[in-house]
Formats: structure tokens, sequence, C-alpha cells
């Protein structure tokens, strides 16, 4: 599920910044589009933090740390692309 929502987060970023440069009206939708993705990646993020921390507590180790490693992997999707390319300066 969190690659679909990567993609589409992609997706938005992309024909978003292709209608900024040619002046689209669409633009407002996209954007609109690309708010509602980013909520859903960020409500997805902390659904994952918050089964590490149910796997952790209940000793399941190698499960944490692959939810938190996926939490973490979203997150990272949703900082801005130059921060991305510079980590995070």
């Amino acid at each position: 599920m969190s690659h679909d929502l990567l993609a589409e987060l992609a997706g938005y970023r992309n024909e978003l910044s292709g209608a900024k440069a040619r002046g689209s009206a669409r633009a407002d939708d996209i954007a609109a589009e690309l708010k509602r993705v980013t909520a859903a990646v960020t409500e997805r993020a902390t659904e994952l933090t918050a089964q590490a921390k149910e796997h952790q507590d209940a000793g399941r180790d190698v499960l944490a740390v692959a939810a938190h490693a996926e939490a973490r992997r979203l997150r990272e999707a949703l900082r801005p692309a130059t921060a991305r390319r510079t980590g995070g300066k």
C-alpha cells in the first residue's frame, strides 16, 4: 500500500510542477489532490509508528524494525525534494 501512496505522491508533485510551469488553471485542483495524498502518507506513517511500538512492546523486534523503517521511508518522501537531495540542508 505504501508504494502506491508514494507513486501517487510523486505523480501529483510532477503534475503540479508541470501545471505551474505552463500556467495551467488546473494547478489548484492538483494542489488539493497533493494535499490529500500528503495527509494519507502522514496518516500511514503514524499508523506504522504505532505498530512498531506495539511490536516492540510484545518483543517482536524484527516486525518493529520493519514497521519503523517503512514509517521512516514514508516521512522521508514527504520532505521537499531539495532537502532529500542535500540531506536535509
